[in-house]
């Protein structure tokens, strides 16, 4: 739940999953509960949305053959508009590395521009680009966003506050691990 945008990303994950014709989508620490992990070793794929989960995706396909994949299905309408919307050439994308990846995905299907997936947090060698960091300190983050002059910036407005000399285009993308917000449905953010 700290890795997700949303309150209710489980399930948008589950409708999104059950339109590519999956029938039965679980959703381990959102809300499924034992009864469902009992469930587990039996599951056709794994989907892991953030780095936290590979250590028990990896787990599962060693002991069950139970395969899986990266990724963050449930990049809204509204999200996607934004990013066909961009402008400028070196963007950074700021969130966990999982989400970070799938936006970079997403804006390189509309634009020709250079793109830097950033996190706080855990970073696995098998999903980073070489242009990808891991940032450690606010006044770190400030001087490597001036150093790099990045056009558009994507992540939590909360970081915006250690940007005073930035002057371009920052996306908002709620990370509650970052400031407590989440994004509802109806688009309201909510603490």
């Amino acid at each position: 739940p700290l890795n997700l945008s949303s309150v209710t990303a489980d399930e948008t994950i589950r409708h999104v999953l059950k339109e590519e014709g999956y029938d039965h989508v679980y959703c381990y620490g959102m809300g499924d509960g034992l009864d469902t992990l009992k469930k587990a070793a039996s599951v056709k794929k794994n989907l892991v949305v953030a780095p936290s989960g590979l250590k028990a995706a990896k787990y599962m396909e060693k002991t069950f053959g139970i395969p899986y994949e990266a990724g963050y299905p449930i990049l809204d309408k509204k999200r996607k508009k934004q990013i066909c919307d961009l402008n400028g050439k070196k963007m950074l994308v700021i969130h966990q590395q999982v989400m970070a990846n799938e936006i970079r995905k997403e804006i390189l299907k509309y634009h020709d521009v250079e793109v830097t997936a950033a996190t706080w947090f855990m970073q696995k060698k098998e999903w980073k680009q070489p242009q990808d960091v891991v940032l450690k300190t606010e006044q770190g983050f400030a001087d490597y966003v001036a150093e790099q002059q990045f056009d558009t910036i994507i992540g939590d407005a909360y970081l915006s506050l250690a940007l005073r000399e930035f002057d371009g285009e920052f996306i908002h993308v709620p990370h509650f691990a970052v400031s407590g917000e989440y994004e509802h449905d109806n688009g309201e953010i909510g603490i």
